[in-house]
């Protein structure tokens, strides 16, 4: 009897030792998941604070690299802006200045590709009924420091001093029903015509058209643009006139007969339509074909 009760005792005893070694395992191991919940709480907690800590200073240093930016590009705008202004003023005024030889009211401005096709003697033959001689005269008006002439103009120079000037006259005949057939123009001139429909983009190209809308200008920080819709007998385009070309509006009417030179054919990507160009850039044209013009 008293040694069934001890082993009763010592079973007891062993089992409240293991219960007891079972219990502080389990604690200890919700301890340590708890431990490292928590951990990783705080890891996520600072890793988010350090991220929008970083994302608060980077927006901080691009709003400020954007502001100086923007102060560099207005600024160059501006000077840029300013020295075009200043040289489209003097080629404006050039014959209303005192080292002007020739009478103000015989020179006709065109700006491209040179300046000034001076008709010297015309307005006293036109006014007086003089039978005084016309003399033609190229004249390109340069302001700054330097006085040289482009390649073109170059080009323009060596023609007039070789005598390669020839006079033609284009009959048009009855303008009423454009677009059945397109007039034909002397010589070698008609192979540089190109068809609206046989425009293709990223290619300079000379057309011969109606002006069938006018739109407005518009001014932007930098440069203004007015577009033109166009069309011939093959079809219809959109023409962007840049910068100084803008004042073509002015003089333009619906009907007008023009022949577009250099124009700049582009696709736009908005419509994905052709567009067409006419800018400084390219040295575009634009020549008044029809008489009723503004």
């Amino acid at each position: 009897m008293d040694v069934t009760i001890f082993f009763i005792l010592l079973a007891l005893i062993f089992g409240f030792i293991l219960g007891f070694l079972i219990y502080k395992a389990v604690s200890k191991g919700e301890v340590l998941e708890r431990a490292e919940e928590k951990a990783k709480e705080f890891f996520d907690r600072q890793k988010e604070e350090l991220k929008a800590s970083i994302e608060r200073d980077y927006d901080a240093r691009f709003e400020n690299w954007k502001r100086e930016a923007e102060k560099a590009i207005k600024k160059k705008t501006l000077e840029t802006s300013r020295a075009s202004l200043k040289g489209r003023i003097g080629e404006q005024m050039a014959p209303l200045l005192p080292i002007f030889e020739y009478n103000p009211a015989d020179a006709r401005f065109i700006g491209n590709p040179i300046d000034y096709v001076i008709f010297d003697r015309y307005t006293d033959v036109k006014d007086r009924n003089t039978d005084d001689q016309i003399t033609i005269i190229f004249m390109d008006v340069k302001t700054g420091k330097s006085a040289y002439l482009n390649p073109t103009q170059k080009k323009i120079k060596e023609a007039v001093e070789s005598g390669r000037i020839n006079w033609k006259t284009l009959f048009l005949g009855d303008l009423s029903k454009f677009g059945e057939n397109i007039p034909k123009y002397e010589g070698d001139i008609e192979e540089n015509i190109t068809k609206i429909a046989g425009i293709e983009p990223n290619k300079l190209c000379n057309i011969i058209c109606k002006v069938d809308s006018i739109g407005v200008k518009n001014e932007f920080e930098g440069g203004k643009v007015a577009h033109v819709y166009i069309s011939d007998d093959t079809g219809s385009i959109d023409v962007s006139l840049w910068d100084e070309y803008t004042d073509l509006v002015d003089r333009l009417s619906i009907g007008s007969l023009i022949k577009i030179e250099n124009g700049y054919a582009k696709k736009s990507e908005l419509c994905g339509e052709i567009e067409l160009y006419v800018d400084r850039i390219n040295r575009g044209t634009v020549t008044f074909l029809k008489n009723n013009v503004k």
